[in-house]
């Protein structure tokens, strides 16, 4: 990976093999880079090749999902979703039930579908909040 000044930079990782491979997910404008593995999330600012956070998610880290602004990435774990900024706040969290399949659809929406039961909820990406639950 390179900065923005074009110095390349290495990112090492040590993970337990948890889940899916490690991922990364640029953010603002290539300042700061996600990096998901194991029931992590951690930020990389990169001009200064430092870890600024790490987060521990309620299960084990799947994929990220582009946010609804450049400087939000959608982090989507074992047992439901968050969004997180670059400053490593978590706007937003929802936890279900085992998560077995998700998807995106075109107005917003993030939808996770649960592995035992099947059932579908409709995550609202930019407030968290799935529509027919109290304050959604």
């Amino acid at each position: 990976m390179r900065t923005t000044g074009g110095a390349q930079i290495e990112i090492g990782l040590i993970a337990g093999g948890l889940g899916t491979r490690p991922s990364v997910h640029l953010l603002a404008g290539g300042e700061i880079v996600l990096v998901g593995y194991d029931i992590y999330v951690a930020g990389v600012e990169i001009s200064a090749a430092k870890v600024r956070f790490e987060i521990e998610l309620a299960g084990v880290f799947y994929e990220f999902l582009e946010g609804p602004s450049d400087d939000t990435a959608i982090v989507v774990h074992e047992l439901g979703a968050a969004m997180i900024d670059r400053k490593g706040v978590e706007r937003w969290s929802v936890i279900t039930d085992i998560i077995r399949e998700w998807n995106v659809d075109k107005t917003g929406g993030l939808w996770l579908t649960t592995l035992h039961r099947h059932e579908r909820a409709r995550v609202d990406i930019v407030t968290g909040e799935i529509p027919g639950e109290e304050g959604g």
